[in-house]
């Protein structure tokens, strides 16, 4: 077991790195108002493609909360398939919303070299499944969740340092397409 330094760490739930934070990006002439409902946007073209109404419905709302419950009405749901492909969307999310908002993403690599860990108690997913009170107390190796998120703001951090905006690697991202996963 390595040594764990709280220190090292940026705790957030909730805040600029959080889905639910408002902020305006667009990606192919679809203007978001915050990464989850990019990502539900995505999940129900995946898996839901002929509910234009529902598609209507997590596009025209900007409370993340309910943009999350529309993605849970998404028909033929296969959490396999899910789990394939869910990390990219979301890294395409977190790409387009640092990259297209200066002050977003100055604050993104002013974290410099912290890690980035979502305490979230609720999500083991995109979360440590526990809040940052008792993750400061805990080392990560035992840590309930995946901190997936937390991954991801980290890698897209990484890319924004590394690559000015226009470059081929954001010509990369931006060419990135779901249905190649199908």
């Amino acid at each position: 077991m390595t040594d764990y330094n709280p220190d090292d760490y940026l705790f957030f739930w909730g805040g600029v790195f959080s889905n639910f934070y408002p902020c305006k990006f667009i990606v192919d002439n679809i203007t978001y108002n915050c990464s989850e409902q990019y990502f539900m946007k995505k999940k129900q073209e995946t898996f839901d493609i002929e509910d234009t109404i529902l598609a209507q419905c997590i596009l025209e709302e900007s409370n993340p909360i309910k943009i999350k419950r529309y993605g849970r009405k998404v028909k033929n749901f296969d959490e396999v398939q899910w789990s394939k492909i869910r990390y990219d969307i979301m890294k395409k999310a977190v790409y387009e919303k640092f990259s297209q908002n200066k002050d977003l993403k100055k604050i993104l690599i002013d974290t410099n070299d912290k890690i980035l860990v979502e305490a979230s108690p609720f999500d083991k997913i995109w979360g440590i499944g526990m809040g940052e009170k008792n993750a400061k107390i805990t080392h990560p190796d035992n840590w309930k969740g995946k901190n997936l998120l937390g991954k991801i703001i980290m890698e897209v951090r990484e890319e924004l340092k590394t690559y000015p905006i226009n470059t081929n690697k954001k010509n990369e991202i931006d060419n990135f397409n779901i249905k190649t996963y199908k």
